[in-house]
């Protein structure tokens, strides 16, 4: 099997990939689409109580969750957007 993206996706904002130890050319390319992904996302996060908006607790160090940019600055925007119920930019705090 060449370096190809079947048998690895996203899942709930988590990498999912995984090779055989003889396909090389499969782990390089996962390691390569490894790296653009911890590039443009974060795993760094609020939790936070929606009724009253207060952080519950930050994230912790090499959590396995990553957000994207753009999900950040949507939820950045409006103190009622969340990401995944009840998570917001690890910057957070209520208004």
């Amino acid at each position: 099997m060449s370096g190809d993206a079947r048998g690895c996706a996203m899942d709930d904002g988590r990498w999912v990939g995984g090779f055989y130890p003889w396909q090389e050319d499969r782990q390089r390319f996962l390691k390569r689409a490894r790296r653009i992904f911890e590039r443009v996302t974060t795993n760094q996060y609020s939790v936070v109580d929606p009724e009253t908006l207060e952080v519950e607790r930050r994230s912790f160090k090499g959590d396995v969750i990553r957000i994207g940019a753009g999900a950040l600055a949507w939820a950045r925007a409006h103190p009622r957007h969340f990401l995944y119920r009840s998570m917001k930019p690890i910057d957070w705090n209520p208004p």
